[in-house]
């Protein structure tokens, strides 16, 4: 079962900046998580754009976390310029170190897993504190 919570919004949403469809990245990385029982981590953004002109082209981002049981936590509302976009910068542009260090290729596996674990914890004071507010 998928259950989606979201944090932000798009208090504006711009004519001319890149978009990004939250609502079907959520989905899909739901989807993956279950089918591979595996938890998700994807830094979305509406497209990047060569810049040689320097215009000051932004782009939509979203840092979607997805655990196997089908929850998700969409943080949303940043723009990033869209000339230097990368799935790590989307996750800084939210403050979101530990999901950085998921989605940059740099770092080692028990770097990742010390992120992972912070991530997870992190996950389950959103969903704790999302169960207070409905009962």
């Amino acid at each position: 079962m998928k259950k989606i919570r979201y944090i932000g919004d798009w208090s504006s949403r711009r004519l001319r900046v890149r978009r990004v469809y939250e609502e079907y990245e959520a989905h899909s990385c739901a989807s993956e998580a279950i089918e591979n029982g595996q938890w998700v981590v994807l830094g979305a953004d509406g497209g990047a754009v060569a810049n040689a002109y320097r215009y000051p082209a932004a782009t939509e981002a979203a840092l979607i976390i997805a655990a196997p049981d089908g929850r998700v936590v969409v943080y949303r509302g940043a723009r990033v310029p869209a000339n230097k976009v990368t799935p790590a910068g989307v996750a800084k542009a939210y403050g979101s170190v530990d999901a950085a260090v998921l989605l940059d290729r740099r770092y080692g596996k028990s770097r990742k897993a010390a992120a992972l674990a912070a991530l997870k914890e992190q996950f389950a004071g959103i969903y704790a504190g999302a169960e207070e507010e409905e009962s």
